[in-house]
């Protein structure tokens, strides 16, 4: 059996995993949580979904523009600094009192947030190479397991005196756990995954 048929779960493949959870995680927050903030702000449904359709849109914007961001800033940054601009748009969601602002900063979360996810699929591919298909589904597990506990956690925290803030608060600290355990793994770049293609 050569290397290349062994599946190997290094620390970035681990950190891939969590990262893909934690953008489930928060993903799945901001839809849950749209029945709070649309008493708090006394909006109508329609105005509410608005938020879901500014996070999709924010979704196309990303997608149409992830290759050349990628290109010119590189895959690192694209993948951390989506992840921590997800968390910090969430302030505009967890602060704003104004719906231009909470949309504003869905629109926001939904573009860097499909940067990052963009770049954990991506960096899994090139990184695990013909074992991509087994990354991928270990990954979606995670993924999974973390948007079933979104509305769970959104539901039990707004029943305390912390309230459904508290649910994004949480995502913010998993990001900052994984930054300060998984931090100084390498993200696989655009140009070492083009040279391996080139050589195949």
């Amino acid at each position: 059996m050569s290397s290349q048929d062994v599946f190997r779960r290094d620390r970035f493949t681990w950190l891939a995993y969590l990262m893909l959870a934690y953008y489930a995680y928060m993903q799945a927050t901001l839809g849950t949580l749209m029945a709070f903030l649309r008493v708090e702000l006394g909006v109508s449904y329609t105005v509410s979904g608005l938020h879901m359709s500014a996070f999709a849109l924010g979704m196309i914007g990303a997608g149409l523009s992830s290759d050349r961001l990628a290109a010119w800033l590189g895959r690192s940054i694209m993948f951390w600094g989506g992840a921590a601009g997800m968390a910090a748009s969430t302030v505009g969601i967890m602060l704003g009192r104004a719906v231009p602002i909470t949309i504003a900063s869905a629109l926001v979360m939904g573009y860097l947030g499909t940067l990052l996810l963009g770049s954990i699929q991506a960096s899994l591919a090139d990184h695990h190479g013909p074992r991509r298909t087994v990354a991928f589904t270990e990954s979606n597990v995670a993924a999974s397991v973390f948007a079933t506990l979104a509305p769970l956690t959104v539901g039990f925290l707004q029943r305390t005196s912390v309230g459904w803030r508290g649910a994004l608060v949480l995502g913010v600290g998993l990001l900052a756990l994984l930054a300060l355990g998984l931090g100084r793994a390498p993200i696989p770049s655009v140009q070492a995954a083009a040279a391996r293609a080139g050589q195949r």
